[in-house]
């Protein structure tokens, strides 16, 4: 797929390989207001991230796919071959054992024209295998839990909260943004979570409103059910991200941080955990946000 219109314009796929030494993978293709198109893919570990620009790459949203110079990815996995001056980035992961949400995480917002950054989930919850070389690090999978997403539109949300976790046979996602939407904007969320084999959605399209985003914490409620993520321990990496189609503005991502993640259902808990594996954008204006 091409875009020959010279508006500005992002379109990213984020993958979480969530093992002994985590990975997150993102492949974006950007757009600025001049029609100038570029690609990249970001790597981001613990401890260090790596960017390399891609070249020739083409992609379609149904099937999902994405191929150029030294990229294959699908649903399926990704295959890494790249090189830029010492940097050399080979490898592959397989997906299986997906789980998919039951209809477009968006709901009717999906159709909505105008929309300032639509959201994807492809699986709520994966397992990946395989292997990835990266400057002389090697990252190895083996059954490790997995989670598939991408955004498109114009520009990332100014204030945002993101985050997903895996559990024992559990998956957590959970996003809050402030939304523009011609001249009004309102604050929405949206969350998936996968427990004992059954999907719970809770979106504002559903009624579902946010209780709280302070410290850290984001809590939202929807008929008897709560969910609440908090975020324990920062390890954030400065990334780019789309602002009018350009990769000018900088967040901070948390591959694999410390959090703790309470769905209940009228009062009662149905599970709380806490993961060293849970990925934390904090995009928001909370000058008590904990900074360890």
């Amino acid at each position: 797929m091409n875009y020959e219109s010279k508006e500005a314009y992002f379109e990213g796929w984020y993958i979480k390989c969530a093992g002994t030494e985590p990975l997150a993978i993102i492949l974006a293709i950007h757009r600025d207001p001049q029609g100038t198109q570029t690609q990249s893919v970001q790597l981001i570990s613990r401890e260090q991230t790596w960017e390399m620009p891609l070249e020739n790459l083409a992609y379609s949203r149904k099937p999902l796919s994405a191929m150029g110079k030294g990229v294959t990815f699908s649903e399926n996995g990704l295959i890494l071959d790249l090189e830029q001056g010492e940097l050399r980035i080979r490898g592959s992961v397989a997906f299986s054992h997906r789980i998919r949400p039951a209809y477009d995480i968006m709901g009717p917002f999906s159709a909505v024209p105008g929309m300032q950054c639509r959201h994807s989930v492809f699986h709520l919850s994966m397992r990946v295998c395989g292997k990835l070389e990266i400057g002389g690090r090697t990252f190895v999978f083996h059954n490790n839990p997995g989670y598939l997403e991408g955004d498109r539109g114009r520009s990332f949300p100014q204030k945002y909260v993101w985050t997903q976790a895996p559990g024992k046979k559990t998956s957590v996602f959970l996003s809050v943004a402030d939304i523009p939407l011609g001249p009004l904007r309102f604050n929405g969320c949206i969350a998936d979570v996968w427990f004992e084999g059954k999907e719970y959605r809770l979106a504002t399209y559903l009624g579902c409103r946010i209780v709280s985003v302070e410290k850290g914490t984001v809590r939202i409620a929807q008929g008897p059910y709560t969910l609440e993520a908090k975020l324990l321990k920062r390890q954030a990496h400065p990334l780019k991200a789309p602002l009018s189609g350009e990769m000018t503005r900088v967040i901070h991502e948390s591959v694999a941080c410390r959090a703790r993640y309470t769905f209940c259902r009228a009062g009662e808990v149905l599970f709380s955990f806490e993961s060293d594996l849970a990925g934390f954008e904090y995009e928001w204006d909370d000058k008590d946000l904990l900074d360890n």
